[in-house]
C-alpha cells in the first residue's frame, strides 16, 4: 500500500511539473537563420527526397496495415494515453485518405483490445465487433500520434511553409534540415512545428523533431527512423523511435514492426 502511495505521488508531481512547464513557454523549433528572416523554400530539395522513396506508389495507397511491437519507456508520457503496460502487440489499420486509423493491441498477459479515431477525428472504442464511441483525448493522443509519426515522412510535404533550416553532422552524418509548418513559421498554438533531417548522402528522411501542442505545448521531441525496406515499390522504415531530445541516449516510445502493407 505505501508502495502504491508512493507511486501514486509520483504522477502527481511528474504532471503538475509537466503541465506548469507547458503553461510557462511554447516549444519553438525554428533555427537562428529562420527566426532573422532568412526563409529560403525547401519544397524542391524535399520532394527530391521523397520520389526516391516512391512517393508516386505512396499517392496510389489508400490503406496502410502494420504488425508489431510498442514499447514505453516513459512511465510519465504514457499517463496522458490509454496505455496501462509498458509493452503491447499492435495491428494497425491506416486510412490513407482520411483521419482513420484503428488499432487491435495485444498485452503480454494477453488482454485484448480495440481502439481507434474514425474519418471524422472521432475516438472509439470496438466492443464485441461494435463500434462504441466515446470523447476521449487519450485514445486521440495515442491513436493519431502513432499514425502521424509513420504517415508525416509523406505528408509534411502537404504543409504550406518549408524552409531550408541549414545542415548539421550528427554522429558522423551529415544532414539537411527542414523547417516545416503551416503559415506563419513563429510558434502558434494552432499551428505545430518540424525539422525534417534528410541524410545528405542517401536523401533517407532519418529524423524528424516534433511539437505536439495538443499534449503540451512546451514538449518536443524527436522521431527516429530506422530499418528501411522497400513495401508495395514505398521505402519505409520498419522501426520508429522517440526521444526528447536529438541526440538522447534513452527512449521514450518505440514501435518495432515486424509486418506492413499498402493496398
Amino acid at each position: 500500500m505505501r508502495l502504491r502511495k508512493v507511486r501514486l505521488l509520483l504522477l502527481v508531481v511528474s504532471l503538475v511539473s509537466l503541465m506548469f512547464t507547458g503553461a510557462c513557454s511554447m516549444a519553438d523549433l525554428r533555427t537562428d537563420a529562420i527566426k532573422s528572416g532568412n526563409l529560403n523554400d525547401g519544397r524542391e530539395y524535399y520532394m527530391t527526397a521523397l520520389e526516391q522513396k516512391g512517393y508516386s506508389f505512396w499517392q496510389n495507397a489508400a490503406s496502410w496495415e502494420l504488425t508489431g511491437k510498442d514499447q514505453w519507456n516513459s512511465w510519465a508520457i504514457r499517463q496522458f494515453t490509454p496505455i496501462h503496460e509498458p509493452e503491447q502487440f499492435f495491428k494497425s489499420r491506416l486510412d490513407l485518405r482520411t483521419l482513420g486509423h484503428e488499432i487491435d493491441l495485444r498485452t503480454k498477459d494477453g488482454t485484448y483490445e480495440t481502439m481507434g479515431v474514425d474519418e471524422d477525428g472521432r475516438s472509439y472504442r470496438r466492443i464485441a465487433g461494435e463500434i462504441e464511441y466515446e470523447e476521449s483525448k487519450a485514445i486521440r493522443l495515442y491513436v493519431s500520434p502513432m499514425k502521424n509519426y509513420f504517415e508525416w515522412p509523406f505528408t509534411l510535404a502537404k504543409k504550406t511553409t518549408i524552409l531550408h533550416a541549414g545542415e548539421v553532422q550528427i554522429e558522423g552524418v551529415w544532414y539537411s534540415k527542414l523547417f516545416i509548418t503551416d503559415g506563419d513559421p513563429a510558434p502558434r498554438e494552432d499551428a505545430d512545428q518540424y525539422i525534417v533531417y534528410i541524410n545528405r548522402n542517401t536523401l533517407e528522411i532519418e529524423k524528424i523533431q516534433l511539437t505536439l501542442r495538443t499534449m503540451l505545448e512546451s514538449w518536443s521531441g524527436v522521431l527516429h527512423y530506422a530499418d528501411f525496406r522497400k513495401v508495395n515499390g514505398i521505402v519505409v522504415a520498419h522501426k520508429v523511435t522517440v526521444t526528447e531530445e536529438i541526440d538522447s541516449e534513452e527512449y521514450v516510445h518505440e514501435y518495432t514492426i515486424r509486418e506492413m502493407s499498402f493496398r
